[in-house]
């Protein structure tokens, strides 16, 4: 279900569609939900925003 997502090669598009898929999925398993901060952590950094992917980062690795 997270494919788009997760397999988005372009950043700023990646980060829309996770964003989208964040809002409007629940229930998702903690590896998923892991896997997408992750690649929103990634398309944040290579747009710039640092402190927004050591956010994402960081809700990452906080998943048990």
């Amino acid at each position: 279900m997270a494919a788009p997502c997760l397999n988005e090669q372009n950043p700023r598009t990646a980060y829309g569609i996770c964003r989208v898929f964040l809002a409007n999925t629940g229930g998702l398993e903690k590896s998923t939900l892991a896997a997408v901060f992750s690649k929103l952590s990634w398309a944040s950094v290579t747009t710039g925003d640092y402190k927004e992917a050591l956010s994402y980062s960081k809700k990452a690795l906080d998943i048990e």
